[in-house]
């Protein structure tokens, strides 16, 4: 009787140790989430071929889940694009892709964590125009030829905002240039870093017209956009894919858009009907692309390459394109170098020109655009 009484106490200590052990495990990592459900911990996925973290091809890649790395906030536009993206991606994989956000200096931590990791397919950059300031804003050492890219989704426009009720929200764009020339440094602008689009954008119109305004920075476009809605901030430069919903539910409002022509859905002039001069630096915005390190196996690049352009081409990515306004590209390869490394060009030469960057361009291999 006395050995059945200890033999029951011992499995009894043993089920709570492994119910501990369980419990433990579940949220440590609090920037580790699915590619579905961003409030869902890493410990807590389950592949999409339903099983457990190992449940791929016999012998195949992938055989264990991914990691997405966003080297920008979980409210930024780069991680609203990409989630709906990876999720209809894993499916494709067989296994589990888990977003890991890794904010700070203009995504150049994220980016560089990415780059600290193994060339072995199982971390991936998912993220936007970041890459091309690098060298000009003289952050980290990593450029295109660093990684190839599997993918390159979209491209966004500028779209200068303000808040409901605000002394600007009537101005038309040069009437709003004037009164912030009349009042140096009393209007406040939000922008997300070093070398992002709306820091380019400020400092094109710095140029331009000699403004002074006094800008707040924030690590991505939702915590922009929420001081923007508190009044916290007068103005913000968005992109197409986090402005579009609050445009549309009255949240903020639209002075201009910084693209060729007018952006349908947005009720303000285009930047060239006020200044042609513009348009020489167009387009130009936010773009979001995949990548993997450049010396990743052949075989495992072809496979993201594949899976990744099958993603894009989704009738639910689609759909997911279209509700979100942005301007579809579908690249990758060489293609996708070309357009991202034009961007680099031309944004890299401007901000050395401007003063705004110390480092000459062909110092690290960019020639002048024509």
């Amino acid at each position: 009787m006395k050995r059945r009484k200890w033999a029951a106490l011992l499995a009894a200590a043993a089920l709570t140790m492994g119910l501990l052990s369980g419990c433990g495990s579940i949220g440590k990592d609090p920037d580790k989430t699915t590619a579905e459900n961003p409030e869902t911990t890493k410990a807590e996925t389950v592949t999409a071929a339903g099983g457990g973290t190992e449940k791929t091809e016999q012998g195949g890649y992938p055989k264990q889940d991914i990691t997405a790395v966003v080297p920008f906030g979980n409210t930024s536009g780069t991680d609203g694009m990409w989630r709906p993206f990876l999720s209809i991606a894993q499916e494709k994989l067989g296994v589990s892709i888990v977003v890991e956000n890794q904010s700070g200096a203009s995504g150049s931590v994220g980016t560089q964590y990415f780059m600290n990791k193994p060339a072995d397919g199982y971390t991936i950059l998912t993220g936007s125009e970041s890459v091309t300031m690098f060298h000009c804003m003289n952050l980290i050492d990593v450029d295109y030829d660093d990684m190839i890219p599997l993918c390159l989704v979209a491209r966004d426009c500028g779209v200068l905002s303000t808040y409901p009720g605000s002394p600007y929200a009537e101005m038309g764009f040069q009437e709003l240039i004037d009164y912030i020339l009349a009042h140096p440094g009393e209007v406040t602008v939000g922008t997300t870093g070093v070398g992002t689009m709306p820091y380019v954008w400020w400092a094109l119109l710095k140029q331009q017209y000699g403004i002074d305004v006094t800008q707040v920075s924030f690590d991505g476009s939702g915590d922009g956009n929420t001081a923007l809605m508190g009044k916290h901030i007068d103005l913000f430069i968005n992109g197409l894919t986090t402005s579009r919903p609050l445009v549309e539910a009255g949240s903020i409002v639209p002075l201009c858009v910084f693209d060729k022509e007018r952006v349908e859905g947005y009720d303000c002039e285009a930047i060239t009907e006020a200044q042609p001069e513009f348009e020489k630096y167009l387009p130009y915005g936010s773009f979001f692309v995949a990548e993997v390190k450049a010396d990743t196996p052949p075989e495992i690049v072809e496979k993201l390459k594949t899976v990744f352009m099958e993603t894009y081409n989704s009738k639910e990515y689609q759909d997911f394109l279209d509700q979100k306004g942005n301007i579809k590209m579908g690249l990758t390869g060489d293609e996708a170098n070309a357009f991202m490394k034009h961007q680099q060009a031309v944004i890299s030469w401007l901000l050395y020109d401007l003063g705004e960057s110390e480092v000459e361009p062909s110092s690290y291999g960019v020639d002048r655009p024509e």
